[in-house]
């Protein structure tokens, strides 16, 4: 199961198309099966990672000289 932080909640799905920003962070959970069926299954794993993303430009700062060129 993935499941997505906004940044104060967690939700199912994200749709980028409707949502201005990407998740803060994903939350990856996988249920394994029992080895025998007279087994329970073992504890999900859980994986949490967060999105660290910086916004960049390719524009570049204009230099200006002071004085003669």
């Amino acid at each position: 199961a993935f499941t997505f932080y906004d940044g104060a909640t967690w939700t199912d799905s994200w749709d980028s198309t409707t949502k201005t920003n990407l998740p803060r962070a994903i939350k990856v959970q996988i249920e394994l099966a029992a080895a025998e069926l007279a087994q329970p299954a073992p504890a999900p794993l859980e994986v949490v990672v967060p999105i660290l993303v910086t916004g960049r430009t390719n524009q570049t700062a204009a230099a200006t000289t002071g004085g003669q060129p």
